[in-house]
């Protein structure tokens, strides 16, 4: 049988700079430049409880939304050819996404 998580573990890439979050029974791995067998570095160690899950999810999210309204007024300024719908959709499916984060939030603090 497989051991349940207890840690939720941050890690600092030093090749694109870039953080990430894993359980401690997984392979350290960065998600952003895919770097593995590196020294990365231990930002932080939580105890896995759902507001640390949430709150990684949170914070994961509000980069995807920063990041995705950035590329939409690059893409603006530089006048340059995209599909401007399509990555108006995306951003509504990240907000709906954003949205239900908020609302795991709520259903935490309302069972405390």
């Amino acid at each position: 049988m497989k051991s349940k998580p207890k840690y939720m573990i941050t890690y600092l890439c030093p090749q694109c700079g870039m953080d990430f979050a894993i359980t401690e029974l997984q392979k350290p791995k960065c998600f952003c430049c895919q770097a593995v067998n590196m020294e990365f570095i231990v930002t932080k160690k939580q105890k896995l409880t759902p507001k640390v899950m949430i709150n990684r999810l949170k914070f994961v999210n509000d980069r995807m939304m920063e990041n995705l309204h950035k590329a939409y007024m690059t893409a603006k300024e530089s006048g340059e050819d995209c599909n401007e719908g399509e990555l108006i959709d995306i951003m509504a499916k990240a907000k709906k996404l954003h949205d239900g984060i908020d609302s795991l939030e709520t259903k935490n603090k309302k069972n405390k």
